[in-house]
């Protein structure tokens, strides 16, 4: 008698543990955003408050997209996540629950956004259906842009190229090619994350790149990319003064008549006639970004650089690549001065 009590008392205890075998059950549908059934997936169910036996749930989406929980604790908050074996297809997701009121994203890891679908369980032994379908639809961001010259007009055939910042398996480069328009267009970026745009072409080099970062849709480029200098065979041609640049400067002192004598005589890019800049052409680099020791798409090795223009004395005007302005110098004067050869028109 004794052990039948304790039995009892036992069983009585587990029951008083475990709910008491209490159970809810849970039934909602998952479609895309034509309305179309979401199958091969599974739905995750994770308890608020964690009771003991009823933490966590799954259950398989059917063909028609319907899903099912048998088990759940009655009248507890419940967490689902969706779940889908082809993250590959696509990384980031947006569902919809308009019942709630709820757009939230999610990947493989978990959800992305403050905001969770959250739904209570029906009392003990009754279904409790979703009020409305969960939407879910692929997230892969676009990128769209357009490519111009210095003059503004557009670029046709030009490759871009996307590289991935922080790379993610399968989303590390993508290209993209423009139209008759400039225009181009990326359309399976990775959501959230930062891309570098490098413009590229067969018949020249430039150094023009472009950060941005993808949304979770369409993310169109605030300004165009403009390519303005171009670097072939050595020549830096500028689209939009149509000057055409060494692409480097001479690389040492030299005073002013060594200087206009070296670009008499430079045969860059198989041209013969070169000459010196004057202070406005060489201003112009400047306003354009190009500077001593910056890595520009010109290589400027000094601050200062010889221009053509004399003075009634004989003085002759040096440009500064410091600061952008025009000083007066002896032609003599050879220390950290430099020259940068120019030729006009694309002839």
């Amino acid at each position: 008698m004794k052990r039948f009590i304790l039995a009892v008392f036992i069983v009585s205890m587990v029951f008083a543990v475990f709910g008491c075998g209490k159970k809810s059950r849970l039934e909602g549908k998952v479609v895309d955003g034509k309305g179309n059934p979401v199958a091969n997936g599974k739905i995750i169910a994770k308890q608020v408050q964690p009771i003991k036996g009823y933490e966590h749930f799954e259950t398989t989406i059917g063909a028609d997209g319907t899903f099912r929980f048998k088990k759940l604790y009655p009248t507890s908050e419940y967490i689902l996540f969706p779940w889908f074996e082809n993250w590959a297809e696509a990384p980031m997701r947006t569902m919809r629950y308009e019942a709630n009121k709820l757009t939230a994203s999610f990947n493989k890891e978990g959800w992305v956004t403050e905001h969770k679908l959250k739904v209570q369980s029906g009392p003990e032994g009754e279904t409790l259906m979703l009020k409305t379908p969960l939407v879910i639809q692929s997230t892969i961001s676009a990128v769209a842009g357009k490519v111009v010259n210095g003059k503004n007009k557009p670029l046709e055939g030009i490759k871009i190229i996307a590289k991935q910042k922080h790379t993610v398996p399968g989303y590390e480069q993508f290209e993209a090619t423009t139209g008759s328009d400039g225009t181009f267009r990326f359309g399976k970026l990775f959501p959230h994350s930062k891309y570098i745009l490098i413009p590229s072409s067969k018949a020249w080099k430039t150094n023009v790149k472009k950060s941005v970062t993808t949304k979770g849709e369409q993310t169109v480029l605030e300004d165009v990319l403009t390519i303005r200098f171009t670097l072939a065979k050595g020549v830096v041609t500028d689209s939009e003064t149509n000057l055409m640049w060494a692409a480097k400067d001479n690389g040492s002192n030299i005073n002013w008549s060594n200087a206009r004598a070296y670009c008499e005589n430079y045969k860059g890019g198989g041209y013969t006639d070169w000459r010196q800049p004057t202070t406005n052409e060489l201003a112009g680099l400047y306003k354009a970004g190009i500077r001593y020791e910056r890595g520009y798409i010109i290589n400027i090795t000094a601050g200062h650089s010889w221009t053509s223009e004399q003075h009634r004395n004989s003085d002759v005007a040096l440009f500064s690549f410091g600061n952008g302005g025009r000083e007066w110098y002896s032609q003599s004067l050879s220390g950290s001065a430099r020259v940068l050869p120019v030729r006009s028109g694309k002839h």
